[in-house]
């Protein structure tokens, strides 16, 4: 038995659109992976993986996995504070409380997806559930009319400007070597002049993104990355970049 999971517990009294169970569960993990990555640490890089499909309405037990050279470990610090911070963004967006608004548009699209099978069967209920070790620890409980409320309020909000948000495109970055990275901090850093001389952290849109750039021929410290995405802020303060799209690569000067 796992560690810790987290239990997708779909009580449904009628059949579902595959495409919305699908796409629920995709963005539950994509909210995950952010979740580890915004966090930093060793587990940065952790997912959620299928632990165990059971029978009833859709019940799936998820385990949160990270790699260590060519292993999966389980990631089980990564997950107890995953559920916690879903709750107070569902909430937030729920309630519209001034919280929503520091929420960025791709986690406002993935609690929008998450709860989009609750909000078309009147009869249906989603429990996330913290399972340690077979022990309940917390359980968040959605039912059909607060997911209408989410999805109303979402769409409200994905419909607005971001205030975090500053769009660039064809802008020169260049990596930041980790081994000079200050203390306990882990990940992916760029540097993009017009916006900050200091690195800040990386995420990217897609896998293919990341890819594109992390895994580019030959030593990527050495190029520049001309890309597009979007500043992230908080306070006024640059503390990262989205990355979108890779462009075109330049070398560096020496």
């Amino acid at each position: 038995m796992a560690d810790r999971t987290l239990i997708f517990d779909f009580q449904n009294t009628k059949p579902i659109e595959l495409s919305e169970l699908t796409g629920a569960l995709s963005a539950l993990a994509d909210q995950f992976k952010r979740f580890a990555a915004e966090e930093d640490g060793v587990d940065a890089q952790a997912r959620l993986f299928i632990h165990e499909i059971r029978s009833g309405s859709v019940i799936a037990e998820l385990i949160a996995m990270a790699q260590l050279a060519s292993d999966l470990y389980e990631a089980r610090d990564q997950l107890a504070g995953f559920l916690p911070a879903l709750a107070d963004a569902v909430n937030a967006i729920r309630h519209l409380l001034p919280e929503s608004k520091s929420l960025d548009r791709r986690t406002v699209r993935n609690i929008n997806n998450i709860v989009a099978p609750i909000a078309v069967d009147a009869g249906a209920q989603l429990n996330l559930i913290d399972n340690r070790g077979g022990v309940v620890n917390q359980t968040f409980v959605i039912t059909p009319e607060e997911a209408a409320t989410v999805r109303h309020n979402a769409q409200h909000l994905l419909n607005s400007q971001f205030p975090d948000e500053t769009r660039f495109e064809n802008e020169p970055m260049t990596l930041f070597q980790m081994r000079n990275a200050p203390p306990g901090k882990t990940g992916d850093y760029g540097i993009i002049d017009r916006f900050s001389t200091s690195a800040k952290k990386l995420t990217f849109s897609s896998d293919a993104a990341k890819d594109a750039i992390l895994h580019h021929d030959g030593n990527p410290f050495e190029q520049i990355f001309w890309v597009s995405g979007v500043v992230k802020t908080a306070g006024g303060s640059v503390v990262g970049y989205l990355i979108h799209e890779l462009l075109d690569v330049s070398p560096r000067d020496a």
